[in-house]
């Protein structure tokens, strides 16, 4: 009677495993057919147009994209100011354009002129030792 109870238990602990098993490839294979749904934030890797003006010595915090909108954000010892200065000049120059900004806090709202569903912000914050500024962009 032990060893039938012993051949039930090692059965139903292999068939559990395999259905386990099985169950975590049918969902890994489920997010990489979804690629754009999944969140994968990142220090290293640029989601924004190679075209984007790029501020001087900012060094990046993060970067992620979920679906079509791109984020990144970005360190500077400037001040927002300065920051929100530097991309009012350079997004109006070709393709860019800007549409409007805000002063409080320092946000500068932008477009292509190539592409009119194109839209994004620059939105830069007072931090201790600078800002940190926040680029969003929806292609």
């Amino acid at each position: 009677m032990s060893s039938r109870w012993a051949a039930l238990i090692t059965a139903g602990t292999i068939a559990t495993l395999l259905l386990a098993g099985t169950s975590l490839v049918a969902i890994t294979k489920l997010l990489a057919s979804f690629p754009s749904r999944v969140v994968l934030p990142s220090t290293t890797a640029a989601c924004l147009p190679s075209d984007f003006p790029s501020y001087p010595d900012a060094e990046r915090a993060f970067s992620f994209r979920v679906g079509p909108v791109c984020s990144e954000s970005f360190t500077s010892g400037d001040t927002p100011d300065q920051v929100a200065s530097f991309f009012e000049t350079q997004l109006e120059t070709w393709p860019w354009r800007v549409t409007g900004s805000t002063s409080s806090p320092d946000t500068i709202y932008f477009g292509r002129r190539d592409s009119t569903n194109a839209t994004g912000e620059v939105q830069a914050l007072a931090t201790r030792f600078g800002s940190q500024f926040t680029i969003s962009y929806t292609p």
